[in-house]
């Protein structure tokens, strides 16, 4: 799957983030995040494709801007004479700021879609998995000027929801998925640090399982998804998987948003209790368009794609299937001991 020079890149990439949410200064909490970057780009040029070569670009680009963007608020916070009132404000929205470039979450999350366009799947669950974890970890130490997380949170949700609409690409629609999963991951933020880590894990877990899935099958539009010839259990493996992650009840994708629904209602949050819940079902629209139009699609004369997994494979995605079902027993049960 790697090349020699990219296993050595891919162990960079993920102690990068490990030393980065140990590290106790600023300065080592940067050079960690540039470290991630430098070592994720080798994945995106590893192609003479030269939407790849434009992919890592665009990702260099921005992220060097909200690295700029990080130092020059840091400069401003260093300066005897920048310590009143406005410019530490300056310093705090310069953070939030590059942060969420960092990221792509909206208003700064326009080139996420379009670079996800251009990526495989490996790189594209990077992206929307690993690759947040630094700048997460960044605003969960940061607790001045919350209205512009707020502020972000809700955009991205509703963002999320709205652009997955009319996308006929695999990847664009699980952009805008990711953009508005993200929303509900800053909003854990500022919740309690265990709903976070529940909603992370679980959103990791389905992002491997879909990206294994269209990766082996080389799926990356609806077209072909509808098309795709699969046994019995494999169409309902990938529709229940759908409905999970649009939260549809009682999956565990559901119990988790209802969890963090009702922690925002006890701290008599309503504004954004309800942009969550609109675009939350948004979201579970179109994934319910897709499912039900892939199951009857795939039931008529229409099978042109094998599904291809070997043993392992089957037994990685059993594994991760498993660990879900559980997690639809042990997550209620988890979050009403807590």
């Amino acid at each position: 799957m790697f090349h020699s020079y990219q296993k050595l890149f891919f162990l960079i990439l993920l102690m990068s983030i490990i030393f980065q949410m140990s590290s106790l200064s600023w300065f080592s909490i940067w050079m960690m995040m540039e470290m991630n970057m430098m070592s994720f780009i080798p994945f995106l040029t590893f192609s003479d494709n030269q939407l790849y070569n434009e992919g890592s670009m665009k990702y260099f680009i921005v992220q060097s801007f909200g690295s700029v963007m990080l130092l020059m608020g840091w400069m401003i916070s260093t300066f005897t004479f920048f310590t009143n009132f406005y410019f530490e404000n300056i310093y705090y929205m310069m953070l939030y700021m590059a942060l969420i470039l960092k990221m792509g979450a909206s208003p700064f999350h326009f080139w996420f879609p379009s670079l996800m366009n251009n990526l495989n799947w490996f790189c594209s669950f990077l992206l929307m998995t690993w690759q947040k974890l630094g700048p997460l970890m960044m605003l969960s130490y940061v607790n001045q000027l919350m209205i512009m997380l707020f502020m972000s949170s809700g955009l991205s949700a509703l963002v999320g929801g709205i652009g997955g609409f009319n996308q006929t690409n695999l990847r664009m629609i699980f952009a805008y998925s990711s953009i508005n999963h993200l929303g509900w991951l800053m909003i854990c933020l500022i919740l309690t640090e265990t709903i976070f880590i529940f909603y992370v894990s679980f959103y990791f877990f389905m992002m491997i399982l879909f990206c294994l899935i269209f990766h082996l099958n080389m799926l990356s539009s609806l077209i072909q998804l509808y098309c795709f010839k699969s046994l019995f259990m494999e169409k309902y493996i990938i529709m229940i998987n759908l409905l999970s992650l649009g939260g549809l009840p009682p999956f565990s994708g559901f119990f988790l948003k209802w969890v963090v629904l009702n922690e925002l209602l006890m701290e008599k949050m309503w504004m954004m209790s309800l942009i969550l819940l609109v675009s939350s079902l948004m979201n579970l629209y179109y994934y319910i368009r897709i499912s039900y139009s892939y199951m009857m699609f795939s039931s008529m004369n229409m099978n042109l794609i094998n599904f291809n997994l070997n043993n392992f494979n089957k037994f990685f995605i059993s594994i991760i299937l498993l660990i879900k079902m559980i997690g639809i027993i042990l997550i209620p049960l988890g979050m009403w001991m807590y």
